[in-house]
Parts: structure tokens; sequence; C-alpha cells
């Protein structure tokens, strides 16, 4: 056999034999199917059949799969493990990350379905993690393919950042961000891997010692300023310096965060130091460090002695150099802070363009030039970019490719709501343009009523975008989210136009402020979809461009400090809260905008009443009905402020109020939105808890029974809000000594709870300890046992207070849907 031969099988043997504890037998079958073309049985790990392989790296190899359970393609990535080393520290610690991981859920993180412990025959085992299989470039080859603005690229890079601070909120630290760790999709989303996963080995450093501080440095020729910043890092003592050689080092030299060099304990800040160092080298072309050793890197970053940085924004680049600071301590709070600040100084050079193309057209081409005849027919296609049936028919397939039980039902609901608002805009922009043909509305009117449109369009494809991509609890809040679509009533509202405040008449301060709503549009579906930290995010980069401009337009102002204090009460910072929706009352009140008034209304009647602030929570919500009442009822407000007023009179202990107050909202909600609505479901549910306090067990049971047929109907059986709607039922028929009736009862919702959440989710061991309770009082001593056994071993594992706060939480407490 001649060399070249030789040297082709010695190719193929590689690529059959990619992963450790594959079998001879696999490897001659995938032998022969290279060199005489027969196709062997493909090889399986547990429901996945292997396809083909993807990539190979020193940690393991990566290969497409098909997952049979599932029906769909996905990624599997092979990690191997030391056969020194076994399952020690680095495998548990790799084990706990993945599943971790398994448990986010974010649009810039890829997906993790399914982590696996599995050897091939006997061999040695690995950890296998399933996950989305993405197409499309790695973010450093998306750099090289075409020249990117500096727009584009910070605009991509916070997409990826993004998806750090979601992983650090669920207490995951990447530990090698880089360019290479990122995948643009088709559909434009950067997605943040590798998560916690990718580790350089101690042997892959090209016997490179690995540096201690102020041993190694010395070494490298630092000065003293290198000397000096060491200080900031703690030391390794002797017993850390020896373990610490026997550990793979975390990271990609170039992007790691000094810290990282020594071994020290890491933080979310190290990632923040690595995303600093990745935008410089994009924005700049070459990164900020570029010393050709490792000690050479650490005294540069230890100095903090980076390029000039140019073609980097100035405001952008000091933005980064806070975030390449050596001490971890002077980097910027966290990965919102620093996204924020980038957004923030993104803002003026994203206005100049939208000057240059005027502000009309950022609205979605809903204004004419003024003049010419607008063609009202035109009307009918002005959501076509945003919604169509084909863009619909995708959003189900994801939904249901998600494998949760209640995706399919909530999204036909969702997508309901979504064709009625569409329709409902297409008419009223039909209606506007009719009027101005026919003299009936002025150029001014009809500009401002066509720009009323426009940012109810926004407002709809930000919603569009992130029901698109939702995921876990996402999809969960998808029908809420849509039912909290802005009304397009006050678009038709003549006093309420002629009162808003316009766009200001500097061309260039209007196109930031259209800008800024843009952001908030984003900002408000983020919040609706759950993710609150994401908000905040929005909030506050528009408030701080607010500060540093000196803009003057409260509309906007007022919307986006709605947005912050929304935020703040749902993430528990009350005073915080307390603080901005005060600002948000006041600057809606100069502005005329009586909807976001009442909303900040709303939410200091429920921030105040938590506070124990009884008074200046009734203050608030007299305030918001006089509102109401003067320009008449906003179903969608109405809905808001009338289920804050119901929670402040039951924390005053007055339930004749708080039933009286939602009596009449549940009837104002039927009128506005149908007896079947999501909002009437939630409505029903809060009723027949207050019902329940007040002693009225019979009118409990019954509007429990009504509230879980219409959340079944609109969200599915085994909805999370379906099912806690049967949790308080529950409590109902214990409250009422109907033990026997309960029984069925508790039994469906373990079952429904163990399938939804899994077994290791609070409220899976709630359900079971109230069926431990049932099931005592029954005599059924054997059930009793094993689910307080059960509670008790999930209790420890998800590693909570004691069993006994869980014992009392559901029997006498009835959720309540704020």
């Amino acid at each position: 056999m001649g060399e070249g031969r030789m040297a082709d099988l010695e190719r193929m043997i590689v690529a059959a034999a990619p992963e450790r504890g594959v079998t001879e037998d696999v490897v001659a079958a995938r032998l022969r199917e290279a060199v005489l073309g027969d196709v062997a049985a493909p090889l399986r790990v547990g429901r996945y059949t292997l396809h083909e392989r993807l990539g190979q790296g020193g940690m393991g190899t990566v290969w497409a799969a098909w997952d049979e359970k599932l029906g769909r393609r996905v990624a599997l990535k092979f990690h191997r493990l030391d056969a020194r080393a076994g399952r020690g520290q680095g495998y548990a610690q790799m084990l706990r990350e993945a599943q971790a991981l398994a448990r986010l859920s974010d649009p810039h993180v890829v997906a993790v379905y399914d982590v696996i412990e599995w050897s091939a025959d006997g061999g040695d085992e690995q950890l296998v993690v399933a996950m989305e299989l993405l197409a499309g470039p790695t973010l450093a080859r998306w750099l090289e393919l075409e020249p990117r603005s500096v727009a584009d690229k910070l605009a991509m890079f916070v997409q990826a950042g993004r998806g750090l601070a979601a992983a650090h909120r669920a207490g995951i630290i990447h530990r090698d961000f880089k360019p290479a760790n990122v995948i643009v999709g088709e559909d434009g989303r950067a997605r943040v891997v590798d998560f916690g996963l990718a580790r350089v080995d101690v042997g892959d450093l090209a016997g490179i010692t690995r540096p201690q501080l102020g041993d190694s440095i010395v070494g490298a020729g630092a000065d003293d300023d290198a000397l000096e910043a060491a200080e900031t890092i703690p030391r390794m003592g002797a017993a850390d310096r020896a373990g610490a050689r026997s550990l793979a080092i975390a990271g990609t030299p170039r992007y790691m965060a000094p810290e990282q060099h020594v071994g020290v304990d890491l933080d979310p800040s190290c990632d923040q130091f690595a995303f600093c160092v990745a935008l410089w080298e994009a924005l700049h072309g070459a990164a900020p460090f570029e010393a050709a050793s490792i000690e050479g890197l650490l005294a540069e970053k230890l100095v903090g002695r980076v390029g000039d940085g140019s073609g980097i924004p100035s405001r952008t680049r000091r933005v980064l150099q806070r975030g390449l600071a050596a001490d971890p301590r002077r980097r910027h709070a966290d990965m919102d802070a620093l996204l924020g600040q980038l957004e923030r100084h993104s803002l003026r050079r994203r206005a100049a363009v939208l000057v240059a193309i005027g502000a009309a057209a950022t609205f979605g081409l809903l204004a004419w030039p003024r003049g010419a005849a607008p063609d009202c027919e035109a009307s009918i296609h002005t959501l076509d970019e945003i919604w169509s049936p084909v863009r619909a028919t995708a959003i189900e397939e994801a939904f249901v490719a998600s494998g949760l039980p209640y995706a399919a039902a909530s999204w036909a609901t969702a997508r309901g709501g979504l064709d009625a608002w569409s329709r409902a805009f297409v008419a009223a922009s039909r209606d506007a343009c009719e009027a101005h043909l026919a003299g009936e509305q002025s150029d001014d009117l009809f500009d401002r009523r066509m720009a009323c449109l426009a940012d109810r369009r926004q407002r709809f494809g930000a919603m569009i975008d992130v029901v698109e991509h939702a995921e876990g609890d996402a999809v969960a809040r998808v029908v809420s989210a849509v039912s909290s679509l802005p009304s397009l009533d006050r678009c038709a509202d003549v006093v309420a136009l002629r009162e808003t405040v316009p766009l200001p008449e500097d061309a260039q301060v209007a196109g930031t402020v259209i800008e800024l709503r843009r952001l908030l549009a984003i900002g408000r579906a983020t919040f609706d979809a759950g993710d609150y930290h994401g908000a905040l995010a929005y909030a506050d980069a528009v408030l701080a461009t607010f500060d540093v401009d000196a803009l003057a337009h409260d509309p906007t102002r007022a919307e986006a400090e709605l947005l912050r204090g929304d935020a703040l009460g749902l993430l528990g910072d009350s005073g915080a809260a307390r603080q901005a929706l005060h600002e948000a009352a006041r600057a809606a009140q100069r502005a005329g905008v009586d909807d976001v008034f009442t909303r900040a209304a709303a939410g200091l009647v429920w921030e105040l009443a938590a506070a124990g602030d009884i008074n200046s929570a009734h203050d608030w919500a007299g305030l918001g009905e006089a509102t109401l009442a003067r320009r008449g009822e906003d179903p969608n407000a109405s809905f808001l402020l009338g289920n804050a007023i119901s929670n402040l009179a039951t924390t005053e202990n007055d339930a004749p109020a708080a039933l009286s107050r939602l009596r009449r909202e549940l009837a104002s909600a039927r009128a506005a939105f149908g007896d079947r609505d999501y909002r009437v479901f939630v409505l029903l549910n809060n009723l027949a808890n207050g019902e329940l306090g007040a002693g009225f067990v019979a009118d409990a049971q019954s509007d429990y029974r009504l509230a879980i047929s219409i959340g079944t109907e609109a969200l599915g059986a085994d909805h999370p809000r379906v099912l806690l709607a049967r949790a308080n039922a529950v409590t109902g028929l214990v409250r009422a000594s109907q033990f026997e009736q309960a029984w069925p009862e508790i039994d469906g919702l373990v079952e429904a709870e163990r399938r939804v959440v899994g077994p290791l989710h609070l409220d899976y061991v709630q359900a079971l300890v109230s069926r431990a309770m049932i099931a005592g009082t029954l005599e059924h001593w054997q059930q009793a046992h094993r689910d307080a056994d059960e509670a008790i071993g999930a209790l420890e594992q998800l590693e909570s207070t004691t069993p006994a706060a869980t014992w009392q939480r559901l029997p006498t407490s009835p959720a309540r849907a704020r």
C-alpha cells in the first residue's frame, strides 16, 4: 500500500474513533463504511442516533444526532474525562454546570436539552450533553465574512452579552467567552455556547509554566507597576499552587481575566473582562493586550497597558476600559450595567441614521408626504412585514417542539389574540386614512394619529420578536404577554391626541427619542415575557440617555420609569420600585399620558400596600380611579388597577370590599374581553381565593371550577397557572373537610406537577405535602409516609429551609395572581 493510501486510512481511523469508549466493533463498522461504502447500523446514545461528526477538540467531539423521542435534530457533545482523574472534582463540576444549563432558558444562550452519563460497551464513562443544533457561523467568522459597521458589531455583541447576563443570574460563569464560542444563527440571533464546559488543559499550553503572581511576572520582565497591581488579586498559598497544577485552566489566555491566570475563585466579572477584550478586538482590529507570552499578557493586564483603541468611539472605549480593570471590584457592577452603557452610547449613532431617513419612516411607513393623497387600501398591508401566516406557523412549530405539554394550547390562544389585534390595527389605520381624505381630520391631527398607530405597531413587532424566540417560562407567559398589548382606542381619541406631547422639533433629538421608544418597546415585551432583569436593563439604558443628554420628552420618560418600576417591583426591590413609579406618575401627569399614569398608580397601590403604607395606597387608588373615570374605561388599565385595589382590601382584611371590587372587575373584563378570556380566568381565581378566605366555601368551589375550565381552554390543562388554580381548588375542598372529594383531585395534581415541572421543583413538593396530609386524614398511611419521605428528600436537594414551612403554605394560603 502506498504512503498516500496509508495516510488516507490513518485519517479514516481518526474519523472512525472520535470519542473514548467506542468499541473496536464500532470502529470497524465505521471503517467499512469509509473504505467499502458499507452502511452499518448507526451508533445510539440513549434515545439519540448519531449522524455525522461536526467537530473535534481536545476535550471531546460534537456530533449531529436525531432525538427519537421528540423527533428533532440535536447536537451531542461528548466530553472526555481524564482517565487518571476519573469521576473527580472536575467531572462533578462539569456535571453540575451542564445540569444548570439545562435549566437555563434564554434566547441568547444555546439551549441544553439533556445531560447523560454514558459509556459504550464497558468503555470509559463520558458526559454527553444534548443541545440545540445551530446553523450559522461563529461570531469570529461572522466578523470576517464582510465589513461590519461599528453599530452592527455592537448590536451583535450586546446580544451575546445578554446571554452572559442571563447565565450569571442563573449562577453560571462561562470562563471562556470569546467570539469562537458565540454562534450567529440564520435568524441573526447570537447564542453563546460552551458555558462552563470548555477548558484548556495544562498540557495544552505548549509547555508554558503556569504563572504565579509575584514570581512569574518578574520573569517576564514586568515593572513595579505590574507587581503593585498584582496585590489587587488574592495570592495562592502553597497548597493552592500544588492543587492548581493538577487541575485544568479554564479559559483562553488572550481573553482571560488576570485572576484566571492564577487560579483563584472566579466570579462573573471574569466573563465581563473577556467580553470587553473580544469587543475591543472586534472594533479596533487587534486585542487590547498583545504580548506573545502568557507572562507578558498577564503583566499587560495587571497594569492596564492597552493599545490606543483607534476605531472605537471614545465613549465606548471608556466603557470597555472599565471592564478591563485588573481589579474585579473596579469593573462594571454586572453584565447588565455594562450592556446598558454600551446601548446608551450607541443611541446617538442610530439617531443620526434615523434623522437621515426621516422620523416618519422609522414608524413603519405609516406616514405619507405632505400634500400627497394617501392610499387607504395600502393600510391592509401595514403589518405584512411583522405578522404573516408563514411566521405564525413557524412559531407554532417551535412551540410544539418545546415539548411543553401546554405549549400548543397556549399558542393557539396567543395566536388568536395576535390575529385579532392585527385586524383591529388594520381597521384603525384605514379609518384614520379615510377620515383624513374626507376632511374630517386636520393634517396635524392625522399626523398625531398615525404616530400613535406607529408606536403601537412598534410594540406589536417587539412582542412578535420576543414570542418567536420564547423558551421555557416565556412559553408559559405567552398568553399573558399578548393580552398586555396596548389598546388602539387611544389612537382614535381626538381629545387625547391633541394633548399628546409631540416629538421634539430638533430632528436629531427627535431621532434619539424614536430610538429610545424602540428600545422601550423591546423592553416592555421582554418584561411581559417574564425577563425582569432584561427589562430593567432596557429601562436603565433609556433613562441614562435622558440624564446624560438632558432630553425633555415626558411621554417617553414616563414609560421608561414605569417599566423600571414594574421590573424592580417583581424583582423584590420595593423601595426602588416605588421611587420609579412615582417618577413615572409625575412625568405621565405632565405629558397627559393617562394610561401610563393609571398603570403607575396601580403599581404604587401594590407596592405601598406591601410596605404597610395603607393610607398612601388608598390615595393612589383614588387618583387612578379618577383618571379612569375622566377619560373612560381602559380595559387593560382597569384590570391592573382593580386587581391592585382588591389586593389592598385583602391586605386590610376587608373581605367585603375585596370581593366587591373583584366582582366589579370581573363583570368589566367579561364585557371587554369575553367570558372565556385569560383575564377572566385570572380574576375568577382571585375571586375564589377571596371567597375561600371569607368563608364562602361553596362560592369559591364554584368559581374555582369555572376558572379551571376557562384556563384549560385558554392555556392548556397542564399550564402552570391552571395547576395553581387546581391546587387552590384542592385547598377549598380541604377547608370544607371534603377529603374524599379532594383525594382524586390531589392525586391528579401530583401526577401533573411531576409531569410538567419534575420531581425537584417546589410546586411538585407542595402537591406532595398536600397529598400526604389528605392521605393521613383518610388513614392511607403508607401513601402519606411515601409522600412525606419524598417531599423531605426533595427539599433537602433543593436546599430549602424546613419541610414545616412547605406543609403550611398550600393548605392555608391559596396563591394569588398579580
